[in-house]
């Protein structure tokens, strides 16, 4: 779809008005396209409706339960994210006629500028700034945008964009399921297991994460993490020049770090010519996120970024909110947030950025459909108590620690589940195990559950339990 007014002459149904949807209705009203909204909350129309007042009767608000049914009379389907494509009936409306789009797919079709996307289990957002970062100081061709489900929405910009303009996408398996295009360079990062509460299982998780490559043309770009043989399907899926990175194995068109003399440097390879900088005292933890920066680096390099801009940045950014993040330092204690961490894998990676130093770990939450028992093996070696969070995974987590500690007679402390107010109480419950040089770490292993609707509240929480008990 070259031209959106292409739309103007059919039956369009936006399924769902979340967030992801809203910039894009407005974008389509605009263009003089009627639409049905669908949504099963009566309050979204009233708070949103008196905006598309100017529109007159090119809106029709239609709030149902039920919003995927009887579809027949739509030629075109807007989803939200959270709705899966395989979803029957969905299924049903495409093999009678109907077009199934979203708003990562329109926003492929229509725009004019250099796409990135950049799509992995963790640390999607994390690469996606620091390369915003890198590009938005040193590339000087165009301007760069940052949008998808970190920046701002891609329709809300879309109109000024030019064609040496960069925009920076970071896509979920959510948004990337059903595109029937790719981006012009395509990131994908360490892929593991997530969201096995909407994918089927891991195999259509991995593929629908492998469709960021798959419609890319020959001199498109791919650049894909080799440090896990697990990442063998999405280099087996690159149609375009391909550029490989980890964290220490040097190779052409490829990226790593080597330590030099207690210096850490950057070494990207494009080409025939290598560049390299350095990231020594980076103020992004862990070992895991150089798999974070190397991407970030390549894109630098590919655009023409200096290696000097490159170091600046790197070693100056401190990292996302709720991402492995310092709240705060009290009594030689480190208090550390990485509520984002809502997967076995990521929880592992916290822990192993604080190699050494004895750990209070925060668990527990919203079962996703993952088993509990290596995240248990790493958790007896390296904790020292775990609180649990509330949440319908916390049970079985529970009973797996209890089983390994069984086991191998660990001493790990098992503290018992947090009543209201839940951190407050998670708080005083370690507060006497605590001595100069621990570290208490909220990585939950759990998407967000009652009373914490989201990871963002959840970490906000965490941090106001601790300014509120140990002062600001």
């Amino acid at each position: 779809m070259s031209d959106v007014t292409s739309l103007r002459q059919k039956s369009v149904v936006i399924l769902g008005y979340g967030v992801n949807n809203r910039a894009l209705t407005t974008f389509l009203l605009r263009n003089g396209i009627s639409l049905t909204i669908r949504d099963r909350d009566a309050a979204v129309r009233d708070t949103f409706a008196p905006q598309y007042a100017e529109f007159g009767d090119q809106v029709v608000w239609d709030i149902r339960q039920d919003i995927l049914a009887d579809l027949s009379g739509f030629d075109v389907l807007f989803r939200a994210p959270v709705i899966s494509s395989t979803e029957p009936r969905l299924v049903q409306a495409v093999s009678k006629g109907a077009q199934l789009s979203s708003q990562t797919q329109l926003f492929l079709e229509l725009c004019p500028a250099i796409t990135i996307g950049i799509t992995g289990t963790k640390g999607k957002g994390t690469t996606s700034t620091l390369a915003y970062e890198i590009l938005s100081r040193g590339y000087k061709a165009g301007r760069t945008f940052l949008a998808g489900n970190i920046g701002v929405d891609p329709f809300s910009f879309l109109d000024d964009l030019q064609e040496d303009d960069i925009v920076l996408l970071e896509l979920s398996s959510f948004q990337l399921e059903d595109v029937r295009l790719s981006p012009h360079i395509a990131v994908v990062l360490h892929v593991t297991q997530d969201h096995l509460d909407h994918h089927k299982n891991l195999e259509e998780y991995r593929h629908a994460k492998a469709r960021i490559l798959t419609n890319q043309r020959p001199n498109d770009i791919a650049i894909v993490n080799a440090e896990y043989a697990t990442q063998a399907l999405f280099l087996q899926n690159v149609q375009g020049k391909l550029f490989q990175y980890s964290r220490h194995q040097p190779r052409q068109q490829s990226a790593w770090v080597e330590n030099l003399e207690g210096k850490e440097i950057v070494f990207v390879a494009i080409g025939s010519g290598i560049e390299s900088f350095e990231i020594t005292g980076r103020k992004l933890l862990g070992a895991h996120n150089i798999e974070n920066i190397l991407p970030a680096a390549i894109l630098g390099a590919y655009f023409h970024v200096s290696p000097l801009v490159m170091s600046k940045v790197v070693t100056g950014f401190t990292g996302l909110e709720h991402r492995l993040s310092l709240v705060a330092e009290k009594g030689g204690v480190s208090f550390y947030d990485d509520s984002i961490a809502t997967t076995n894998e990521s929880c592992v990676v916290a822990m192993e950025a604080f190699e050494g130093r004895r750990i209070h770990l925060l668990v527990g939450g919203k079962d996703k459909g993952q088993t509990h028992e290596e995240l248990a093996k790493h958790i007896a070696a390296r904790c020292t108590t775990v609180s649990f969070l509330p949440g319908a995974v916390t049970a079985a987590l529970r009973k797996a620690l209890e089983k390994e500690i069984k086991k191998t007679s660990s001493s790990l402390v098992l503290l018992p589940l947090a009543q209201n107010p839940v951190m407050e109480t998670i708080l005083s419950g370690i507060h006497t195990h605590l001595k100069g040089g621990d570290v208490v770490l909220l990585a939950p292993a759990a998407a967000s559950d009652t009373p914490f609707a989201n990871y963002k509240l959840r970490g906000e929480a965490f941090a106001e339990a601790i300014h509120k008990r140990y002062g600001a």
